[in-house]
C-alpha cells in the first residue's frame, strides 16, 4: 500500500471539489479527504457542483486542483457534470467514485479522460494509490507550469533593465568621443571641499564624474537583480558570495567619491556580514534574501536618480538605502534593534 506521507507530499497544498448526493457517504469521504487536502469543497449534485465550480473560479482566479464525483445523481450526474467541466478547462483532473453496478459508465469516463475511477466502497489501498498518482501529475503539471513563469518573468526582468541600461547610457552627459575623466582628475574632485560648501561649478564638474561612472554601476545593478532574483526564486543561497562580490565591485566604483563614504562604508559592512557565516534558520535566510532584493532595487533606482540629480542634493536618498543596509546585516547576522523585538516578512 502506498505510503499516506507519499500522498500527502503532493496533495497538501490542492483544493479539492467533492459531489456526491448520498449525505452518509459524503461526510464520511469529506473527513478522509480533509486529511489529505489543503482545502475540500462539496456539493450533493452535478448542478449545484458546475455551479460551485464555476463560482470558485470567479472568486479565486484559478480552477479546483481536482474533482472527486458520484456518478448517479439527481439534476446533472457526474457524467454529465464532468463533461461540461472539462468543456470549461480541458486540464481539469476528475476522479470518479461510484458503485459497482454503474461500471457501465466506464467507456464513456474513458473516453472523456478522467484521471481515476474508484468503486464503493471504497478500498483505503486502492484511494491511496489514485491520490497519489493523481495528485503527483497535477504538482508535476504546476512545477512545470511554474517553472517557464518564473523564465518568462526572469526574462521580462531583463529586458526592463536592458532598457534601463540603454536609457541611462543615453542620458550620460558623457558621450563616447569626450576625453575619458582619468584617476588623477577624479582624486582632485575628492580632494576639494565638502559639496555643501563647493561653487557651483564645482558642484558641477563632481556631478559630471560621478555620472561618467553611472553606466558601470547600472551594469552591476542588472547582475546584482538577476542573481538575487534566482537566489529568491529557487533559495540557491550560493549565490550570496556572487552578490557579495557584485557589491565589492560597486563599492569600487564610489571609492573615487568622498561625498558617498557613509553609503560605500555601510555597503563594505554589508559586504562583511554576508561573508561571514550564513543565518541558521531557514526563516532568516529567506527573510535577508527579501530584503537584499529591496535594496537592490533601491539602489538601481539610485543610480537612474543621479542621472537627473540636482547638484546641490546628490545624497537625497543616501540616508534611506544606508538605514536599509543596516537592517538587512541585523537580519543577517541574527541581530535585533532595541526598538524591534522580532522581524517578520511574513
Amino acid at each position: 500500500m502506498i505510503n499516506i506521507n507519499l500522498v500527502l507530499e503532493f496533495s497538501k497544498d490542492l483544493t479539492v471539489l467533492y459531489v456526491e448526493d448520498d449525505d452518509a457517504v459524503r461526510e464520511d469521504t469529506l473527513d478522509i479527504l480533509d486529511e489529505f487536502f489543503k482545502e475540500v469543497d462539496t456539493a450533493v449534485d452535478g448542478e449545484l457542483g458546475l455551479d460551485k465550480y464555476k463560482e470558485y473560479y470567479e472568486s479565486n482566479g484559478v480552477y479546483y486542483d481536482l474533482i472527486l464525483t458520484d456518478i448517479n445523481m439527481p439534476n446533472k450526474n457526474g457524467i454529465e457534470m464532468a463533461r461540461d467541466i472539462l468543456n470549461i478547462n480541458d486540464e481539469q483532473k476528475i476522479i470518479v467514485i461510484s458503485a459497482h453496478n454503474e461500471s457501465n459508465y466506464l467507456h464513456d469516463l474513458i473516453n472523456l479522460g478522467v484521471a481515476g475511477f474508484l468503486l464503493k466502497p471504497v478500498n483505503m489501498s486502492n484511494l491511496l494509490q489514485t491520490l497519489f498518482s493523481t495528485t503527483q501529475a497535477i504538482s508535476d503539471r504546476k512545477a512545470v507550469r511554474a517553472y517557464y513563469e518564473e523564465i518568462a518573468k526572469l526574462n521580462d526582468n531583463l529586458e526592463k533593465k536592458l532598457r534601463l541600461l540603454k536609457t541611462n547610457h543615453k542620458k550620460t552627459s558623457y558621450e563616447a568621443e569626450k576625453k575619458p575623466i582619468s584617476i588623477e582628475e577624479k582624486s582632485e574632485l575628492v580632494e576639494k571641499k565638502s559639496i555643501n560648501s563647493q561653487s557651483d561649478e564645482d558642484k558641477k564638474e563632481l556631478l559630471d564624474a560621478i555620472r561618467y561612472e553611472l553606466p558601470e554601476l547600472n551594469d552591476i545593478c542588472v547582475e546584482l537583480d538577476v542573481t538575487i532574483i534566482d537566489l529568491v526564486t529557487h533559495e540557491k543561497y550560493q549565490q550570496i558570495s556572487k552578490i557579495s562580490e557584485l557589491f565589492s565591485r560597486f563599492t569600487a566604483s564610489l571609492s573615487a567619491f568622498h561625498t558617498f563614504t557613509p553609503l560605500r562604508d555601510a555597503i563594505l559592512n554589508l559586504i562583511d556580514a554576508l561573508n561571514g557565516d550564513m543565518p541558521d534558520d531557514k526563516r532568516t535566510l529567506k527573510n535577508g534574501s527579501l530584503l537584499l532584493e529591496s535594496l537592490i532595487y533601491s539602489l538601481s533606482m539610485w543610480v537612474e536618480e543621479l542621472v537627473k540629480a540636482d547638484p546641490d542634493n546628490i545624497n537625497f536618498y543616501d540616508a534611506s538605502i544606508i538605514t536599509d543596509i543596516h537592517s538587512i546585516v541585523n537580519v543577517w547576522t541574527q541581530h535585533e534593534d532595541d526598538d524591534d523585538n522580532e522581524m517578520e516578512l511574513f
